[in-house]
């Protein structure tokens, strides 16, 4: 029961920080590229997109917690565990910030994949 309580709590804060960092790519995209760990031109329309496809994401996070099926919202954890991932391996292969890589990036993809395979197995 405490595995399955901590592992939503953890697909929730997963859920609303990404729709966070979605937000802020739209409201101030050349901050939020930075803090992705890239550099970028204010003017990247793409920023604008990948604030949408955040936003999108937190989204589908939360609607799966509020189903209430823990092996559901294990499920999309680590399926979504690829695009933190992705992340790392993006920021890590550019001119970009390898240590945002490594903290950011990576440690978002491990909280994930071990909060989605703890509510798969329970």
């Amino acid at each position: 029961m405490v595995i399955t309580i901590t592992g939503m709590v953890v697909a929730v804060v997963v859920g609303v920080g990404i729709i966070v960092v979605g937000i802020r790519f739209i409201v101030v995209p050349q901050k939020a590229a930075s803090g992705y760990g890239v550099a970028s031109d204010a003017a990247n329309r793409y920023l604008l997109v990948k604030g949408v496809r955040d936003i999108g994401s937190g989204l589908i996070a939360l609607m799966l917690v509020v189903v209430g099926l823990p092996a559901v919202v294990g499920w999309y954890l680590v399926v979504a565990s690829v695009m933190p991932i992705g992340d790392a391996v993006i920021v890590g292969r550019t001119e970009g910030f390898p240590r945002v890589a490594l903290s950011v990036h990576v440690t978002t993809a491990v909280v994930m994949l071990a909060a989605g395979v703890a509510l798969i197995l329970t």
